[in-house]
């Protein structure tokens, strides 16, 4: 038998992401099995349960730029780009994943993924702007889950200015936990945005290219395709 552990915020209005494991995860698809659910501090969770609380069932797995996030995502494309074929895939809830397929942890997309869907042309036009050296900061809808940790580390990353780098143990203290470097490391591999999500941007205490689910050479060819349009 399982436990769900479940932590709310009352003051937050996002719908809440639930952890049965480190790399399994349960999101709340409404409100409403969420007030039930409020009076209890943990939960016995079986199979037959799932659906009757409304929750549906991600994973997201495989670091940087190889995150993986099987929640109902209704449409992807193929992106050329000088480091190789980049799969976009997002939804009516927003940009979901970013998948490097030159990278060591290349994804196929899902038989029931719609292809080039219209949805994901202004993530499109901007990552090929991105490319061509023309766009600094993307202006996508995005749709995370991840715990509430790893979202503070995915909010600072999106504030490291293009072009700059910094460390993890940096990262950790803007977010007030300045002894967390190991889990802001674990958290940034565990950025399903790649890019958007700017990860590549940090590096180790030493300066050196580490941690990069996507390929140590991707990261550097971004690192390098930044830096070039901001000499």
């Amino acid at each position: 038998m399982a436990f769900l552990f479940l932590c709310v915020s009352p003051a937050t209005s996002t719908i809440p992401t639930v952890v049965l494991s480190d790399t399994i995860h349960y999101q709340l698809t409404g409100f409403a099995p969420l007030l039930s659910l409020l009076r209890c501090g943990v939960v016995s969770l079986r199979k037959d349960a799932r659906s009757l609380l409304g929750l549906q069932r991600t994973s997201m797995d495989g670091g940087c730029g190889a995150g993986r996030n099987q929640s109902i995502m209704i449409s992807y494309a193929i992106l050329p780009s000088p480091v190789g074929d980049v799969l976009i895939v997002g939804g009516e809830s927003g940009l979901t994943l970013i998948n490097f397929q030159d990278g060591p942890h290349p994804m196929a997309p899902r038989k029931e993924w719609k292809k080039d869907g219209s949805g994901l042309e202004p993530a499109v036009q901007q990552f090929r702007a991105y490319f061509h050296g023309r766009f600094s900061r993307f202006r996508l809808k995005l749709a995370l889950g991840g715990t509430a940790f790893q979202q503070q580390v995915w909010l600072a990353l999106q504030k490291i200015p293009y072009g700059e780098t910094v460390s993890y143990g940096e990262i950790a203290k803007r977010i007030n936990r300045p002894q967390a470097g190991r889990a802001v490391g674990a958290a940034n591999g565990r950025n399903p945005l790649s890019i958007v999500i700017p990860c590549h941007r940090v590096i180790g205490t030493k300066g050196d290219l580490v941690g990069y689910g996507g390929g140590i050479h991707i990261k550097k060819a971004l690192l390098d395709l930044e830096r070039r349009y901001t000499s």
